[in-house]
């Protein structure tokens, strides 16, 4: 799955968000819902869940060395690194900071 990541990186013209998570570490209900919001704040935003175990490389490779973490790539090139929870306005904010959002 890291390399279907990696190709939806490189394709997508949009946005796309790849939130890195632990389910044994870190489920929680209103991150993933935060997450999935996402698509609805912009059409060309793609949202991709992904469990850091499972592509520790890839992850590594955008220096992620825990998780929660959400990556936001706009073009094919990493835009955004947040590391930690966020609700749902902090998250929309950051975005906002990158350029990748409109203000609410």
């Amino acid at each position: 799955m890291s390399e279907e990541i990696e190709q939806l990186i490189r394709s997508h013209a949009g946005t796309v968000v790849v939130h890195l998570t632990e389910p044994i570490l870190h489920g929680d209900p209103e991150t993933e819902g935060i997450a999935a919001e996402l698509g609805q704040w912009g059409t060309d935003i793609s949202v991709v869940h992904a469990v850091f175990s499972l592509h520790r490389d890839w992850a590594r490779k955008y220096r992620v060395h825990g998780t929660p973490c959400t990556l936001v790539f706009r073009a094919g090139e990493l835009r955004l690194r947040a590391k930690g929870r966020y609700g749902r306005g902090q998250l929309h904010a950051l975005l906002e900071q990158a350029g990748l959002l409109e203000p609410l």
